[in-house]
């Protein structure tokens, strides 16, 4: 019996520890949103800001069904579409207080609709997923213009590599290409990219 016991303990350690952060729908919404948390990594180029926020696949599944009632089965279902890849959204903006960084460093009015044009259909060929010598390119992306209601820009991008992503792994973003300024961000993928738990999600609207 004395040798046994180190091993009663040991079983239930390691069930508490695969059972993963238990959230309610809209916590867990609000904690991939928060920029301080670990979905989230910020770099600076110059006076050029990146924020890459990793979404995993119980948000985006969070996305499609918000504003809808929804149960377990219908959650997993929307999860299970997200299954094959990494998913982020990079916001780009600059340090310069109140400036539309599609504003920034404008040449003209014309470089202005060619940066539109570009982040719509351009971008997608300048940003990578890169660890050592391997490199995933995007596999899409989609940019959210904003109007001019917020300074800063917002492109889902959604890579799926063949090698698994370490914590050597970075996002490569071609700053030249857009804003005349800098060469090429290296930004670090967020700690929640490399957690083995899953997230328990509460089955409830938000």
């Amino acid at each position: 019996m004395i040798f046994m016991r180190p091993i009663v303990w040991v079983i239930p350690f390691l069930l508490l520890a695969s059972c993963g952060k238990k959230y309610s729908a809209k916590e867990f919404y609000n904690e991939v949103q928060n920029r301080n948390s670990s979905f989230c990594q910020k770099t600076e180029n110059g006076k050029i800001v990146h924020y890459v926020q990793h979404r995993p696949k119980e948000f985006m599944a969070l996305l499609n069904l918000r504003g809808k009632s929804f149960d377990k089965h219908r959650l997993d279902s929307f999860k299970n579409l997200y299954d094959d890849g990494l998913y982020f959204n990079i916001k780009i903006g600059t340090s310069e207080p109140n400036v539309e960084i599609l504003k920034y460093n404008l040449q003209d009015q014309t470089e202005y609709f060619k940066r539109l044009e570009y982040f719509s259909s351009g971008f997608v060929s300048d940003v990578y997923l890169v660890d050592g010598k391997d490199t995933a390119c995007c596999n899409g992306n989609h940019f959210e213009r904003t109007f001019g209601l917020e300074p800063e820009i917002n492109i889902q991008c959604y890579f799926k590599p063949t090698f698994k992503p370490s914590k050597k792994s970075v996002i490569i973003i071609n700053n030249r290409a857009f804003f005349n300024q800098g060469e090429f961000a290296s930004i670090p993928l967020p700690k929640s990219v490399f957690d083995r738990n899953s997230y328990k999600i509460k089955a409830e609207s938000i």
